[in-house]
C-alpha cells in the first residue's frame, strides 16, 4: 500500500511540474502495481506516432470589397463615397492610406469611422 501512495504522490509532482509524458507513465505503473494486487494483469502498450503539425491558412475576411461598400457604414454617405474614390480609388491604398496615420483631407468623425471599420 505504501508503494501505491508513493506512486500516486509522483504522479501528482509530475503533473504539478508540467510533464504531461512522464505523468501518463506513472499513471500507467500505477495501474499495473493495482492490478498486481487484485490479481489480474494489465498488458501496456506504448505507440510513438510522430504527426506532422497542419497549420491551418489564415484568411483576410473583410466587410468591404470595394469602396463603394464603404456606403454600409453608418454615416457615411453616396456622395462622402465619391469624395473617398477621389483621394483613394482603391480599398487597398485607403487601408494603407489610413495604417500611415497622415492625416486624410475628410472630416475627422469620418476618418475615425473608416479606422474602425476598415483597420
Amino acid at each position: 500500500m505504501v508503494k501505491n501512495i508513493e506512486l500516486r504522490r509522483e504522479y501528482v509532482k509530475l503533473v504539478q511540474q508540467g510533464k504531461p509524458k512522464e505523468a501518463f507513465a506513472k499513471l500507467q505503473e500505477i495501474w499495473v502495481y493495482e492490478a498486481s494486487l487484485v490479481g489480474s494483469t494489465i498488458k501496456v502498450e506504448r505507440e510513438v506516432v510522430n504527426k506532422p503539425v497542419e497549420k491551418p491558412e489564415i484568411k483576410v475576411v473583410r466587410k468591404f470589397s470595394k469602396i463603394s461598400d464603404l456606403s454600409k457604414i453608418r454615416g457615411i454617405g453616396k456622395e462622402t463615397v465619391k469624395d473617398i474614390e477621389k483621394i483613394c480609388p482603391t480599398l487597398e491604398k485607403l487601408i494603407s492610406e489610413l495604417k500611415s496615420g497622415n492625416g486624410m483631407p475628410l472630416r475627422n468623425d469620418i476618418e475615425e469611422k473608416l479606422i474602425q471599420a476598415l483597420l
